[in-house]
């Protein structure tokens, strides 16, 4: 058995409550008996200082209020560590995530991403994943420019480009063709990847409309979104897969639409299509 704790970490015990770690008396408790004295710990409910035995040590010493979430010597992440780091973040009970850097840590245990979403979780990328992410996103910048994008916007359009350049390749021929269709409103975007059984008609494969909000709105509310009145749902970003299409829809900002986030985006929709094709 490894040291499980370090000085200065904060402990709970079932009698004594809270305290902390301030002296090991070894470094390696496989060592050692049970009977051997390994830490002190300096509680809050009292001046003593308290020494444990490994045994005692094993069986009582947790990182969690026991009493409350259950006995743990799992050491807790310090998230504060990975602020301006990648990492995959998500609510409580929805399986989808979104990969950002994170920003700041709430009080309350809640993450903020650099574009300025709230999230339950956080979990942070290994170095593995980060690096096969620079890979991906040809050592893109994340930008948190807020700059509205008009009707036809560049930005849209390279956007799109990133589906159609990998998707194209698997789906032009044999009578499958991949197509963008972009439903545009002043304060939305809602953008559809189909595939087709014919070339598409339309100028570098993506299909132009123009809403009123209330329509584009509409539209993403019959597809299950009912309370797209709460900015949050439209700046995380809807992503989702129909039968006949799987599409993203945002506000119009270019923080939502930069390359970085189609390529995040896209390698979230790889994911998907591989879980399903795996369950088949």
């Amino acid at each position: 058995m490894e040291t499980i704790f370090k000085v200065g970490d904060r402990v709970f015990d079932y009698l004594k409550g809270w305290g902390e770690i301030v002296h090991l008396y070894s470094d390696n408790w496989e060592e050692v008996d049970d009977n051997y004295t390994v830490c002190v710990v300096r509680f809050e409910s009292s001046e003593e200082l308290e020494h444990f035995t490994k045994y005692l040590a094993t069986k009582t010493l947790s990182f969690t209020e026991y009493t409350l979430q259950g006995f743990s010597q799992e050491r807790p992440i310090n998230y504060e560590e990975y602020v301006g780091k990648w990492g995959k973040f998500n609510d409580h009970d929805e399986e989808d995530s979104n990969i950002c850097k994170l920003k700041d840590v709430k009080y309350k245990g809640q993450f903020i991403d650099y574009l300025g979403n709230i999230w339950d979780d956080f979990e942070p990328l290994t170095d593995e994943q980060v690096e096969i992410l620079s890979k991906i996103t040809r050592n893109a910048d994340l930008l948190t420019n807020e700059e509205h994008l008009p009707y036809q916007s560049e930005v849209l359009k390279d956007y799109a480009q990133v589906f159609i350049d990998h998707f194209g390749k698997r789906f032009n021929s044999d009578g499958h063709f991949f197509e963008v269709e972009i439903i545009y409103s002043e304060q939305v975007t809602f953008m559809k990847f189909k595939v087709i059984p014919q070339p598409s008609e339309f100028k570098n494969s993506i299909q132009w409309s123009e809403k009123e909000n209330e329509e584009v709105i509409h539209l993403i509310s019959e597809l299950g979104y009912e309370d797209l009145d709460a900015e949050s749902l439209l700046q995380k970003g809807i992503r989702g897969m129909e039968s006949e299409y799987f599409y993203v829809a945002r506000f119009n900002q270019y923080k939502y639409w930069q390359p970085i986030m189609a390529y995040l985006d896209m390698s979230n929709f790889i994911h998907e299509f591989f879980k399903i094709t795996r369950r088949d």
